[in-house]
């Protein structure tokens, strides 16, 4: 009688649980059907009872609170389902999964500012980027950076295929690993060169890229860079790049930049969707992932780097619109951009502005 009883107690309580749950869960409101999808702030802070079992499963500080949706350059974005990854998505329930071995995702912080210049506005999101001393010495990680129309211009003005410098050759050579195309927005910019006539657009865009490097290499912005990484060395030459790769391109050899004697690296990221959100951010490396990682077959041994290889990753930035990285250069300064862990998006491109302190 005591078994048959406790039998029954069981049952009982687990079909009350059962209830209890799916009436909690239709409580809070997700729209998961892509590009649309928006798991609503709101419904968490008011209905959190119910989406703590949820959001427990979250890495740490992934859902954050935007004082402002001109931040992000996109009116109508409040919390992209990118910032919430075990939500249903396009990529199903397998997000949790496929970044299960990402220690961090840095949250983005914001300095709130209005009516003042673009160079002012860059300089106080910079500052109040927060400073990552793990897994090496300085790295940052900067959300909202560009005020809206530039975060906007970003998209308008990003060149098309055939205006990248190694356009034909890498039109012939883009196989099953997919290219990067590359073009210099100094050569873009240069006061001679001559406009296309099939980019329509050309005018604009070189007054465009031509103001966003005057900003971006002016001595203010430098000095803030330079003292939220703890640089003191003065650059001697700068880089200013647009990439584009294709085809599911990716780089994934843990390397420092140190062969290429470089001081900082800069990195901007345009996405064109958030379905390669968590797959397609840059990661930072601890010595021991680098000491430890998989040997790419034929991979070239590049000095103090050793021979091409890959691993998990330490911290991983969000391929988000107007996100962006930066990192001063040290031997320890371990890093790699997507590897063959994640999932390519062959239709997506991975678009991004590249800057190189020397």
């Amino acid at each position: 009688k005591n078994l048959w009883k406790k039998k029954n107690e069981f049952f009982s309580l687990f079909c009350w649980n059962v209830l209890w749950v799916s009436m909690g869960f239709q409580f809070i409101t997700i729209r998961a059907q892509y590009p649309q999808s928006t798991m609503l702030l709101e419904d968490v802070k008011y209905r959190g009872l119910f989406a703590k079992p949820y959001l427990s499963k979250l890495p740490n500080e992934t859902i954050i609170k935007m004082e402002s949706s001109e931040l992000y350059g996109l009116e109508d974005l409040k919390l992209p389902l990118s910032q919430t990854p075990v939500m249903p998505g396009p990529l199903g329930d397998q997000l949790i999964n496929g970044t299960a071995q990402v220690l961090n995702f840095p949250a983005c912080q914001y300095n709130t500012v209005t009516e003042i210049e673009d160079k002012d506005f860059m300089i106080a999101q910079l500052k109040a980027a927060p400073t990552i001393k793990e897994p090496f010495e300085a790295a940052t990680f900067f959300c909202g950076l560009f005020p809206a129309h530039l975060a906007r211009g970003l998209v308008e003005n990003f060149p098309p295929d055939f205006m990248f410098e190694n356009y034909k050759s890498k039109l012939r050579s883009c196989g099953k690993g997919g290219c990067r195309y590359s073009l210099s927005a100094f050569s873009l910019t240069q006061p001679r060169r001559k406009l296309d006539p099939k980019w329509e657009r050309m005018a604009e865009a070189v007054k465009f890229w031509r103001g966003l490097g005057n900003i971006v290499f002016s001595r203010e912005f430098e000095s803030a860079l330079w003292h939220k990484l703890g640089v003191s060395r003065k650059a001697r030459r700068r880089e200013f790049r647009i990439l584009s790769d294709k085809q599911g391109f990716a780089n994934g050899r843990i390397h420092t930049d140190t062969t290429a004697n470089k001081i900082a690296t800069m990195m901007f990221y345009l996405p064109i969707t958030d379905v390669t959100a968590l797959d397609y951010g840059t990661c930072l490396h601890t010595g021991k992932q680098w000491k430890t990682r998989q040997l790419t077959k034929g991979g070239v041994s590049r000095g103090s780097d050793g021979v091409d290889g890959e691993n998990v990753c330490h911290t991983k930035f969000r391929f988000l619109p107007n996100t962006g990285f930066s990192f001063k250069v040290s031997p320890n300064s371990w890093h790699s951009a997507p590897n063959s862990r994640i999932r390519h998006y062959k239709e997506h491109p991975r678009n991004s502005i590249l800057l190189n302190w020397y």
